[in-house]
């Protein structure tokens, strides 16, 4: 179990010297345990089982948190006779002292007013009955996992043995995450036998009327169970008795803590709830929303005080993520409850109360169930404030992460030396996602101010006059003012630089600067395959892959216009690219022989050209060069010889002119 909050209670390092058994990866192997022998040390055995839905037994396994997980149990029927047992008995143990005694740790799981038991017990010889019960339990705390931790320092070798008693026809109890500390050291050596002597009579048959000794196996009176006087000679009938003052007695004499009553759960597991029956429930003030109201809570002001607004909710009309399949007040998927919705990433919604009076030194607790489960880090937290506007001053409770499918609670204590309102607040870290709550309650000594909250103190600065420091007037008592650089401390009384959150150094006198809710990279704080890390001045960020972004890297990556622009453009062009390749091959061809055909004419050489003229013609220009011949005959084309440069020239290296000022041609002369 995480018990720190960053799995370091758990890690590898520590808990390789621990023996552990969540009866799920090799559910059949009990390792340094195995079954009690049937009729000889008990009547029953333990079984493996699977959450579901049978009545009287976990829906779901406690080192999973799902209804997939397993856990033994054992389980009352009709032909269940008072007192059968079952036995676990562990492999033989050195002995083991008080400096390092052989602890046991589990978790159990009783439930009904049967009085079921639960015993720790440990033996000397290797059959037999135990020697001695260390630790016994048959109250029931509701439908809800407990913890158990047992010392046991024998000064001889020992065997463990975990002992179920069934004490009626209904329900049952059940173990899971049992696990042994490094003082349970395997002994090499057997344990001796313990003759054993055939019982003259066989041992009596206990009515309900009758408690059966746990060692001895004889039956007393129930009147003489928690008399103050030893019965049994092993004083069985005075372990676990009475309620001590800070318990509440249940109808079926369960004891439970006082915290649990009138907190809108059934935790004596009786049939008529007795601990929510009790009169004193009328004094505490009680919200289960059945009624579709808030009840004294009214909305926190939109875009001032928070971004979005709590709702009522029935689990048979949500389709969102994160929402609970029943309310905790009926249990049913018609029932009630609040919750909390985000339009965008990161909204917060407030509730806030009605103002109650000062509670400092007195016994004001809150409670209230909630419901966190997705892949986004979630926060829900309980704040305060000692005006009627403004922020909170402060936090009193807080939850971060999805904590499984299920209804938790939170009871904190309230002392806060002036009055105040209570603010709920929920952060939404995805859109389209939810947080909610159900069966809110105050104790007693909540009790309601009879004088509203006084409003924010106003700070106006004086320029000073003769003083050498400004003079400040307030209306109320001054809080520090914080610079943008700045944060505040929780108490309200000190700030400190922004880049000293989070950087192993307590800054504020409270050390809510490195507060674990502020410091802490909760599982699944950054989505998409980010990678969280908490830096001094910022807190818990994250590096994303893969092109995402956003503060949780929960922002999908975008596609850049012109990008996208430019790959439609080359899909539409490969349409036209060959025609438009073979008309550019062409114009290079055409561009090559041009060139060529200047660079010839450049140099002087000849070029053929024919001429023609219309046949059957005798009209014509007189030209030496053509032969038009007679008749019919086809026109020939004589060659065109290019002038030479030199033709024009006279030997003094002067162009001759004519005297009309044209150029000789020597094609032609004048008659």
């Amino acid at each position: 179990m995480d018990d720190c909050g960053d799995n370091s209670d758990e890690s590898p390092s520590l808990c390789t010297q621990y023996k552990m058994y969540d009866f799920d990866e090799n559910p059949q192997n009990l390792g340094d345990f195995s079954q009690g022998l049937t009729k000889v040390d008990d009547q029953q055995d333990w079984s493996l089982y699977k959450g579901n839905s049978t009545p009287g037994l976990p829906t779901m396994d406690h080192t999973t948190g799902t209804h997939y997980g397993q856990y033994i149990y054992l389980w009352a029927s009709n032909r269940t006779k008072f007192g059968d047992t079952a036995w676990l008995v562990s492999t033989p143990f050195q002995a083991s002292t008080s400096d390092k005694p052989c602890s046991l740790h589990f978790f159990y799981y009783i439930y009904g007013s049967n009085g079921h038991q639960i015993n720790i017990m440990y033996r000397t010889h290797n059959n037999g009955p135990a020697d001695q019960v260390v630790w016994s339990v048959s109250s029931s705390y509701g439908a809800i996992w407990q913890r158990a931790s047992v010392r046991i320092s024998v000064s001889q070798p020992f065997q463990v043995i975990i002992e179920g008693q069934l004490r009626g026809s209904s329900y049952g109890v059940a173990i899971d995450d049992l696990s042994l500390s490094p003082g349970c050291s395997v002994s090499d050596s057997p344990l001796p036998a313990l003759p054993v002597t055939p019982p003259t009579t066989p041992p009596p048959a206990c009515t309900s009327n009758q408690y059966l000794c746990i060692i001895n196996r004889m039956c007393i009176s129930n009147r003489s169970r928690c008399d103050g006087v030893s019965d049994c000679p092993d004083s069985s009938d005075e372990l676990g008795c009475g309620c001590s003052k800070d318990k509440f007695r249940c109808g079926n004499g369960v004891c439970i803590n006082l915290d649990k009553k009138c907190d809108a759960a059934n935790d004596c597991s009786d049939e008529n709830a007795s601990d929510e029956k009790d009169p004193s429930c009328a004094l505490y003030l009680r919200f289960s929303f059945e009624s579709s109201s808030f009840g004294e809570f009214t909305q926190g002001h939109t875009g001032i005080e928070d971004k979005t607004d709590w709702q009522i909710g029935q689990a048979s009309s949500m389709s969102f993520s994160g929402l609970p399949l029943t309310d905790h007040t009926t249990g049913k998927s018609s029932g009630h409850f609040l919750f909390a919705r985000s339009n965008n990433p990161g909204d917060t919604a407030w509730l806030i109360s009605r103002p109650f009076g000062a509670t400092a030194g007195q016994n004001c607790q809150m409670k209230l169930f909630f419901y966190i489960f997705g892949s986004s880090v979630h926060h829900l937290s309980i704040l305060y404030r000692t005006h009627n506007a403004g922020p909170p001053d402060g936090q009193i409770w807080t939850s971060a992460g999805q904590q499984g499918p299920k209804w938790l609670e939170a009871s904190p204590l309230i002392s806060i030396a002036t009055p105040f309102q209570i603010i709920i607040e929920a952060y939404v870290a995805m859109a389209n996602q939810a947080i909610a709550i159900d069966d809110v309650s105050f104790t007693p000594d909540c009790q309601h101010s009879v004088t509203s909250l006084p409003p924010m103190p106003v700070i106006t600065t004086v320029k000073p006059v003769t003083l050498a420091t400004a003079a400040t007037r307030t209306s109320q008592p001054l809080l520090p003012v914080c610079r943008n650089t700045e944060l505040m401390c929780d108490n309200q009384l000190q700030c400190y630089p922004k880049a000293q959150l989070c950087d192993n150094r307590n800054d504020c006198t409270d050390g809510s600067d490195e507060a674990k809710s502020k410091c802490t990279c909760y599982p699944d704080f950054c989505l998409n395959g980010g990678h969280c890390l908490v830096q001094a001045g910022m807190g818990p960020t994250c590096r994303c892959v893969n092109n995402y972004s956003g503060f949780y890297c929960n922002e999908q990556p975008t596609i850049n216009p012109t990008s996208a622009f430019h790959q439609g453009s080359n899909s539409n062009t490969e349409k036209w690219a060959a025609p438009v390749g073979v008309i550019l091959a062409l114009l290079a061809i055409i561009a090559v022989v041009g060139i060529y055909i200047l660079h010839k004419r450049n140099r002087g050489h000849r070029f053929p050209f024919g001429f023609w003229r219309r046949t059957g013609s005798s009209d014509g220009l007189a030209n030496p060069i053509y032969d038009y011949g007679t008749g019919d005959s086809d026109v020939h084309a004589a060659e065109l010889e290019p002038p030479n440069l030199q033709d024009f020239e006279n030997p003094s290296g002067m162009i001759t002119f004519s005297t009309s000022g044209s150029v000789d041609n020597p094609l032609y002369t004048e008659a």
